[in-house]
């Protein structure tokens, strides 16, 4: 799956319609999705299944606990990447020449 549409399907679309760029946008969006589920595939399953069984019953201590809430510095820190993140296209929309002036005119 991974194979196919991560890396066949944007092959085909780019030979097809090198030139539109819905496509080039659409198999870059597939390649980068699947880069990332590739990821996810690796991580997930090694968290989900402990590695040896009943050792989330071997110690009984407070800071040994299996439960876990992000503290708010977490939450803080992944705010502020999402608010660089607009930060940084909102710079970028604005002074990269996106738009030409055929489009801006019309």
């Amino acid at each position: 799956m991974h194979l196919a549409v991560g890396s066949l399907v944007p092959i085909l679309l780019l030979i097809f319609r090198p030139r539109s760029v819905g496509s080039v946008g659409l198999a870059g969006f597939l390649m980068a999705a699947t880069f990332l589920a590739v990821r996810v595939d690796i991580v997930v399953p090694g968290e989900v299944i402990p590695e040896i069984r009943g050792l989330e019953t071997a110690y009984q201590e407070v800071g040994l606990s299996f439960q876990y809430v992000p503290s708010g510095t977490e939450w803080l820190v992944g705010l502020f990447v999402v608010t660089f993140a607009i930060l940084l296209f909102t710079i970028g929309y604005k002074n990269l020449p996106l738009v030409t002036n055929k489009d801006a005119e019309a």
